[in-house]
């Protein structure tokens, strides 16, 4: 029974390699395919006479693409009494350093082969993982800092299928304190240039870097609700739009502040914003409708009517002025042009006899009703 004994023992040991092999396999190809490479952020390059750590200053040039990255992945419910504006945000890539990753992990692995003829067997992997097809490699992106003594430069490149991505940061009479102002610049440069952006988002890092951190204000006020926080977030926006004038994601903004203001009863400096909206682009209806709405609140119902007016001339089919400028008109007690606006809140080509015809919305029907009731009395 010997020789049956020792035939088990290695029929289950042969069992257990072909289990490992297996296993080992499928993470590879998991690893190759399905695993999506980072951009791994290597140590800054340094001249050896210049008093700086490369690797700290990759640290914080991570820790600033991550701050980025969740400013733009946190969404932003859009409150009550704002008109119905987005807040952008972007798509960025994830960023790491160089020690945690996976990839760097097998680039330290064993070698294979004897005295010169020797290869990395984590270099392998990497190459091969480089050539398959749909495969998922690591991208590194490659950081120099310079310092002239009177000027210091910070040069950053990223390798990409269409050639090579690079980006320059340079500061006169820079001192060692202001490098992190420089690491930050840098940080908003790359983010927005591997972002993915939308058609009409912003055209230069500038306005990303205003608008970022008009959303990182804007999402700290929501979490406080310090006013203070909307104070930067206009200050922000103000930028944003000083930068790029043709660009509504700075108006929307400012919206957003001018509603926020309307939330905690602060109607003076809600129009006061709203009215700098609609002095920065007066053809965008939805600044327009948000100073309507804080003028009617503050019962100056004329010029509110005149401001929903203008929202409608600018888009005729902006359902929500229509309604807006409806309840303005019920507070002049004006309540047969208040029902014709609700009316035309639904859809201008409709009469009214249609008010039960499909697409009808329900808010408009019950404001249509509450006239009816008001104008009998009436």
């Amino acid at each position: 029974m010997q020789w049956w004994s020792k035939f088990n023992i290695f029929s289950a040991i042969t069992k257990i390699v072909a289990i490992f092999s297996l296993l080992c396999l499928l993470s590879l190809f998991w690893w190759i395919w399905a695993v999506d490479g980072n951009i791994v952020i290597l140590p800054f390059e340094t001249s050896p006479k210049d008093d700086y750590n490369g690797q700290a200053l990759s640290d914080l040039l991570t820790r600033e693409l991550v701050r980025i990255k969740e400013i733009h992945q946190t969404k932003i419910e859009i409150r009550p009494r704002s008109p119905k504006i987005r807040l952008e945000n972007y798509s960025i890539p994830d960023f790491t350093t160089q020690d945690i990753t996976l990839d760097y992990s097998l680039s330290q692995s064993g070698m294979i082969g004897q005295s010169s003829v020797s290869l990395s067997i984590g270099d392998l992997l990497l190459s091969l993982k480089r050539l398959l097809p749909l495969a998922k490699p690591s991208r590194t992106l490659s950081v120099s800092l310079q310092d002239y003594g009177m000027k210091v430069i910070l040069v950053a490149s990223l390798p990409r299928s269409q050639g090579l991505l690079t980006w320059q940061v340079t500061s006169d009479n820079c001192s060692k304190e202001e490098i992190p102002l420089l690491v930050e610049e840098l940080a908003y440069q790359v983010a927005y240039s591997i972002c993915d952006r939308e058609f009409g988002s912003v055209h230069t890092w500038q306005t990303f870097a205003n608008i970022t951190q008009g959303l990182e204000a804007y999402q700290a006020y929501r979490s406080t609700d310090d006013p203070t926080h909307l104070e930067r977030v206009r200050r922000m926006a103000l930028k944003a739009q000083k930068c790029e004038p043709t660009y509504n994601g700075s108006y929307d903004l400012l919206i957003a502040v001018g509603s926020e203001y309307m939330l905690i009863d602060d109607y003076e400096q809600a129009e006061t914003t709203l009215d700098e909206a609609v002095r920065l682009n007066p053809q965008y209806a939805k600044a327009w409708f948000g100073k309507g709405t804080v003028l009617d609140i503050r019962s100056k119902h004329d010029q509110a009517i005149q401001a929903f007016d203008r929202a409608i001339e600018i888009n005729p089919q902006y359902a929500e002025a229509w309604g807006n400028k409806g309840i303005a008109l019920a507070n002049q007690g004006k309540y047969d042009q208040a029902i014709r606006a609700y009316w035309l809140s639904i859809e201008p080509s409709r009469s009214i006899h249609n008010m039960q015809k499909p697409g009808t919305t329900e808010a408009a029907r019950k404001n249509i009703s509450i006239m009816f009731d008001e104008l009998e009395r009436y």
